[in-house]
């Protein structure tokens, strides 16, 4: 007679518990860096967005030379636009018609509201590039300060006053 087993067998199996585990490693991994330091986070996000900002300025800039976009810093602190050499006053308009305006707090920089921008002294208000690509009445490197009230984390995006090279590090 062949006897069957009615015992009922307890656990689980190595299959179940590795896809747990999966699951919860990839949750942990979305949820970490949205448990950082805002502040930090949004200076780095801030930096980040200005230096290719900057970038975008020097590649119209060479692009066109002749009608030369510049990086305007709002003289408040609260972010910065990109116009015309000729119309610094004025954001020149995105690919989506919108004005290509930056402000901390709002759109892109939504996470960023508590940061705060330090501007070198640019002439004529805005950083410019000539049609070499370095900066326009510069004979030193310039650097823009992004940081907090906190004092979470200050970093520095810094312009080459030679080749316009931009560059993020900490002061």
């Amino acid at each position: 007679m062949i006897r069957t087993s009615t015992r009922r067998q307890r656990g689980f199996t190595l299959a179940e518990l590795l896809i747990v585990i999966s699951v919860l490693a990839i949750v942990s991994a979305l949820l970490v860096p949205l448990a950082g330091n805002d502040g930090a986070t949004g200076v780095r996000a801030a930096a980040e967005l200005l230096a290719a900002d900057i970038e975008d300025v020097q590649a119209r800039s060479l692009a066109e030379p002749k009608n030369a976009s510049c990086l305007v810093p709002y003289e408040d602190g609260s972010g910065w636009y990109i116009a015309r050499m000729s119309d610094a006053a004025t954001p020149i308009d995105g690919i989506d018609g919108q004005p290509l305006t930056r402000r901390f707090g709002s759109g892109v920089l939504s996470g960023s509201a508590k940061v705060t921008l330090t501007a070198p002294a640019l002439s004529g208000g805005g950083l410019g590039f000539d049609d070499q690509g370095a900066p326009v009445a510069s004979n030193s490197a310039l650097t823009f300060l992004l940081g907090t009230d906190q004092g979470d984390l200050t970093l520095g995006v810094e312009v080459s006053a030679a080749t316009g090279r931009v560059s993020i590090s900490r002061p």
